[in-house]
């Protein structure tokens, strides 16, 4: 949890004035929003979210643990909107070499309908390959991951024709993808379970009269704004005929009359409506020189009868599909109609299609919502000024740090012995108490109602132990010298090392507990000592007499670590950024995983990634983040130098760099060289190093030419030696 640090007196009721005022203003800030709440009842897109259950989707459901995964694939749940326990996710790493299988177990042949669930986010891959292998050879598509698909949240891959003998199977791989590629869960739904199957195909080019109408035809009349009555729901009377000869349409046909019994036939069109009120009545048709010039309509509403006649001889004006009848006030439920006749239409097919009802707002509710409107801009106006002035309050604050408390005291109590680690294996209950070989006088009581935490933390940081002090110490002199003076900086038991200076350790222990346990004035009491300000060169005495310098005659050549070669690469290009505090993570970031890490700050400020670190990092012997590490490895490989040659970041800031050098117009070539050498290796060069960089350089005033003798001067070993 967070707790505040303590504050004096003084500042302290300065805090509860302030706690109090900013009590107050948010108590009128929620009753704001409250109101606001219950006046914003404009539909919100909801997006579906949390785990969902494999038995509580359709057809036959393949998850990722199911699934035959080639290459390095990495488990996570940390976006919820996924199917079953958990997802996994390529990393964004090794693009060429990983793929997922997904092999239903399907109950028999026939057509199935295949839908993906892929876990969204913004870091995800926009053209995920998903290739299906169905009777009729395989099909490739492309998911785009990254946004929620429009079947609660999966996408349709289409219908196929499956045999269980012929082990279909669908497979995602992770080629030429630009983002992390995720699997989760494929779905083979039969089609007569699929929405799609409801959904009539639409007619090809061959059977139509006007193909290019096809794109008009609404298939799903779900689509379609208000209510909508299609011709297999309305009530005929006589002989019609379905027909999809002439587009567009809406749902799998229209009907029409034959161009026979003229007066003899109708279709009547009686809505489900939801709420009273006034509804627009759009009706819809196609239309051919073959079309009645005057199809009689009847609207049965509220207020009475409406007749009218339409010209369906003329291209309906709304999306060439629909033609709108007016207004008309209609009561709640199965009460009103509209019916279209062919009487007094010879000659001529009257087309019967659907009829859409629309709810639009009357004048009055026009106006009840625009002061509803006014009212709300109102309240979001006095919120943002509310939280402005919530913002801007005066006075001091406490001090954050994350710290730990206690359980219930019925939920504490000592715990069985894990015999050999194994947690299940429980050996008999034995007391909370500390370790008693470390311990000098009596042992910390530890009250039945408390964990131990606070007794353990005052027994740990005694100015007695005999442990602690020294440990941190030892750390400290390790961090400044490059070797501890008990070498083993994890070990100081048995298979340790001994100290080489015990007294001095003693003494820079006890030095840091009556300091208050100060970590920076004892780095301080160490480098002004005469030992740390020693010389690195070895005299040919001491090299023969203690050659591994354990003795200190000498300071030992410090090697840059990760974190201080990139600081300094951004200090010579000029861009290192020496802010102190803030925050360290870009805002927006929620996933570790394709994280950039191009900021200018110094290392100290990186986030660090369990799984994600910079690539100076890891190459350079940077500490492993998922475990504790008191000494870090020290290596000395190809790919360091490889990176120091080849990487954009380093190259960049050679650059910067030779730009900056050659703005200088004041300074000779040779002057040039030698602020390089003092920026890069913090000396003078030779003579000869001044000869062979005057000689490689030239007369060029190249800003390529200076950059090349900046990476040659950061791969040299001075660069990363301190002497």
């Amino acid at each position: 949890k967070e707790s505040n640090l303590p504050l004096p007196p003084d500042q302290e009721a300065a805090v509860k004035a302030k706690e109090t005022k900013l009590a107050s203003l948010n108590a009128d800030l929620s009753k704001l929003q409250a109101e606001a709440k219950k006046l914003d009842t404009k539909p919100k897109k909801k997006r579906a979210r949390g785990l969902m259950p494999i038995d509580s989707l359709p057809g036959i459901v393949v998850d990722n643990t199911e699934a035959k995964l080639e290459g390095e694939w990495l488990d996570s749940a940390s976006i919820n909107n996924y199917v079953g326990e958990n997802y996994t996710h390529d990393q964004n790493m090794d693009k060429s070499a990983k793929s997922a299988t997904f092999a239903p177990n399907l109950p028999h042949a026939g057509r199935y309908e295949v839908q993906i669930n892929s876990a969204p986010a913004s870091n995800r891959a926009s053209n995920t390959p998903v290739t299906i292998y169905h009777n009729g050879g395989e099909t490739k598509v492309l998911v785009n991951q990254k946004r929620p698909g429009p079947i609660d949240g999966r996408d349709s891959l289409g219908v196929f024709e499956f045999d269980p003998a012929k082990r279909p199977k669908a497979v995602i791989t992770t080629e030429d993808t630009d983002g992390v590629v995720i699997a989760d869960a494929i779905l083979f739904i039969p089609l007569e379970d699929s929405p799609l199957a409801k959904i009539p195909a639409l007619p090809k080019p061959e059977d139509v009269d006007i193909p290019e109408n096809i794109r008009f035809i609404v298939p799903d009349q779900s689509k379609l704004e208000g209510v909508v009555v299609d011709n297999t729901d309305a009530t005929l009377v006589g002989e019609w005929k379905h027909s999809v000869h002439t587009p567009p349409f809406v749902g799998a046909s229209y009907i029409h009359d034959l161009k026979e019994g003229k007066g003899e036939k109708s279709a009547t069109f009686t809505p489900f409506l939801p709420e009273a009120g006034s509804y627009e009545v759009r009706i819809s048709h196609n239309t051919n020189i073959r079309r009645s010039t005057n199809a009689p309509i009847t609207i049965r509403h509220a207020d009475g009868v409406a007749k009218l006649r339409i010209n369906e001889g003329e291209e309906a004006p709304i999306k060439k599909l629909f033609r709108s009848l007016g207004q008309y006030r209609f009561e709640a439920g199965q009460v009103g109609s509209v019916t279209i006749s062919n009487e007094g239409t010879e000659g001529k097919y009257v087309i019967v299609d659907s009829v859409q009802f629309i709810r639009v707002a009357s004048n009055e509710e026009k106006a009840a919502e625009k002061q509803k409107e006014r009212r709300l801009k109102e309240l979001q106006k006095d919120i943002k000024a509310l939280q402005d002035q919530i913002r801007k309050i005066p006075g001091p604050t406490y001090s954050k740090v994350m710290s730990v408390r206690d359980e219930e005291p019925e939920q504490l109590g000592d715990i069985h012995i894990a015999i050999r680690g194994v947690a299940s294996n429980k050996g008999k209950i034995t007391p909370r108490s500390v370790m008693q070989i470390a311990t000098l006088g009596e042992m910390p009581k530890i009250p039945a109602e408390q964990s131990g935490r606070l007794e353990f933390a005052r027994w740990l940081t005694t100015p007695e132990h005999p442990l602690a002090a020294r440990v941190m110490a030892n750390r400290v002199w390790y961090w400044l010298f490059g070797r501890g003076i008990v070498s083993t900086v994890d070990n100081f038991g048995a298979t340790g090392s001994e100290p080489t200076h015990p007294e001095l350790l003693d003494f820079l222990a006890s030095r840091l507990v009556e300091k208050g346990w100060s970590v920076k004035q004892l780095v301080r009491e160490i480098v002004l000592s005469r030992a740390y300000r020693l010389d690195s060169n070895p005299t040919a005495e001491s090299a023969k007499l203690d050659p591994d310098n354990r003795l200190l005659a000498h300071v030992k050549r410090k090697r840059l670590d990760a974190e201080s070669i990139r600081d300094a690469l951004l200090l010579v290009g000029g861009r290192l950024d020496l802010k102190v505090g803030g925050d360290n993570i870009k805002k927006g970031t929620k996933i570790e995983y394709g994280y950039v890490f191009d900021g200018p700050r110094r290392s100290v400020y990186l986030p660090v990634f369990r799984n994600n670190l910079p690539e100076l990092f890891t190459t350079f012997d940077f500490a492993d983040p998922n475990i504790q590490i008191g000494s870090r490895s020290s290596s000395t490989i190809a790919p360091q130098a490889l990176l120091l040659l080849n990487s954009p970041f380093v190259i960049e800031q050679s650059q910067a760099a030779a730009g900056e050098l050659l703005k200088r117009s004041e300074l000779t070539t040779d002057e040039r060289i030698s602020h390089a050498y003092l920026q890069i290796v913090g000396r003078t060069p030779s003579d000869r190093e001044s000869t062979l960089a005057a000689r490689f350089i030239g007369d060029s005033d190249e800003v390529s030419r200076w950059q090349l003798l900046y990476q040659t001067l950061i791969q040299s070993i001075d660069f990363r030696y301190l002497r």
